[in-house]
């Protein structure tokens, strides 16, 4: 009897593959990973192959992974032994590799008919579609939406502090602070807050701050709306 099959969904660093044309214009970090295997070397062997370079591993899929949760945008595929990759939050996961390779352009899974973009979903209830130019910061000093509008110990002043990380191409204590009139002194304590209570993978490369993980907890479209803005 063959063995049951597991699911993993998690950050696209451990599937990087430059030479894939689909990964042109998107970072590791903006990409979902879904991963259908026999076990957890099974599923590090799938990415590997797909790779061709040992990119996952072990830790990176105990620590970025969620197992036995496929999460919405799988929901009604099969469970098949292959690697889905989610490009772009508006498109629906592909299949890029199979049990027996690359996987065929046929085997890439279309937008459900009942499942509409997830920019629509957005809009039905409510949120901000995301601007095309969410990584352009706003000039310095029109600032909209900063974390000077809440009052202190607010937990909307982290929201702020983690849309800005996403959205700087350089996000440094200094350039943080500029960007959301966040207190310079308490960004790093910040930082280590929304790591600790929200479950948020933040990496530090002194003195850059990069996102790569939202966590199970916090919704990126509804985080982004306390994106600073210019007027």
């Amino acid at each position: 009897m063959p063995a049951e099959l597991k699911i993993w969904n998690g950050r696209g660093w451990g599937c990087h593959k430059p030479s894939d044309p689909r990964w042109k214009h998107v970072r590791p970090d903006q990409v979902r990973a879904f991963i259908c295997a026999a076990s957890r070397a099974d599923a590090r062997r799938l990415c590997n192959a797909y790779t061709g370079h040992n990119t996952m591993t072990d830790s990176e899929l105990k620590h970025y992974f969620a197992e036995g949760a496929w999460g919405i945008h799988m929901q009604g595929v099969a469970r098949e032994r292959g690697l889905w990759l989610q490009f772009r939050r508006d498109q629906p996961p592909v299949r890029v590799w199979s049990g027996d390779g690359d996987a065929p352009a046929a085997a890439h899974r279309p937008a459900s008919p009942d499942q509409p973009p997830a920019s629509q979903r957005a809009a039905k209830v409510g949120a901000k579609p995301v601007a095309k130019s969410i990584t352009k910061p706003a000039a310095k000093g029109t600032p909209r939406q900063t974390a000077g509008r809440y009052p202190k110990g607010d937990a909307r002043r982290l929201m702020v502090l983690l849309a800005a990380i996403e959205a700087l191409p350089r996000a440094t204590i200094t350039t943080l602070a500029e960007y959301t009139e966040h207190n310079k002194g308490t960004i790093a304590a910040d930082i280590d807050k929304l790591r600790e209570q929200f479950g948020v993978a933040i990496a530090f490369e002194a003195p850059v701050y990069r996102l790569d993980d939202w966590g199970p907890l916090l919704r990126p479209d509804g985080v982004r709306q306390f994106l600073p803005e210019a007027d």
